[in-house]
């Protein structure tokens, strides 16, 4: 656990960005605000206990996409999508989400993608937020977090579809 609390204060730093309620267009790689309108920030430390603790009580989603993933983590690659809240990204993430939870808003949600320079779930973890989900979760440390604390990783077990 000296791994997890040594993480946090790298997770949780200000990188001057202010939060927003808007999905953010352009590149990705940016750095990213340390809260989120609507949710919270979770760190590898608060998600490892929520793993451990509460395994088939929460959605964790995985933006990012690539040949690793984190345990349970299921693909949601269109959710991080630019765009807007009434665009077509939105319509499909609320049907899959809404299979995922099997239409229960209060179930947690966590969003994650590469790290703390990544908007990805950032802009996904607002579209679920829009959607009315109440307990959403971002994981702004993400798979670059997880794998410095020496984690274990997954191979994707499925490639992501072209829409959730």
């Amino acid at each position: 656990m000296a791994r997890l609390d040594a993480l946090e204060p790298e997770e949780r730093r200000d990188l001057g960005v202010p939060p927003t309620p808007e999905l953010r267009g352009g590149s990705p790689e940016a750095p990213t605000p340390n809260q989120i309108p609507g949710g919270q920030v979770i760190t590898t430390k608060g998600l490892y206990s929520l793993i451990q603790g509460a395994a088939g009580t929460f959605v964790l989603l995985d933006i990012l996409g690539g040949p690793t993933t984190l345990p349970g983590a299921v693909p949601a690659l269109p959710a991080r999508a630019p765009g807007n809240f009434q665009d077509q990204t939105q319509q499909q993430l609320s049907q899959y989400l809404s299979q995922l939870t099997r239409g229960n808003p209060q179930v947690p949600l966590v969003f994650y993608c590469l790290g703390v320079n990544c908007w990805q779930s950032y802009n996904a973890a607002l579209r679920a937020i829009h959607l009315g989900y109440r307990n959403v979760l971002w994981y702004r440390g993400g798979l670059e977090a997880w794998s410095k604390a020496g984690l274990p990783t997954q191979p994707q077990q499925q490639s992501p579809k072209p829409s959730p």
